[in-house]
């Protein structure tokens, strides 16, 4: 729980559990874009 990372992406609020889950997160959503939204898969 101390690695949580709370971040804010198209006006959506995320709960990262590390920084490469976050830039894995930004480059799929690079690709294929809003349909990644909504789902908090990491």
């Amino acid at each position: 729980m101390n690695n949580m990372i709370p971040i804010g992406i198209q006006g959506e609020n995320y709960i990262f559990d590390s920084y490469d889950c976050i830039r894995i997160f930004h480059k799929l959503n690079a690709v294929y874009g809003n349909i990644l939204i909504g789902e908090r898969s990491c």
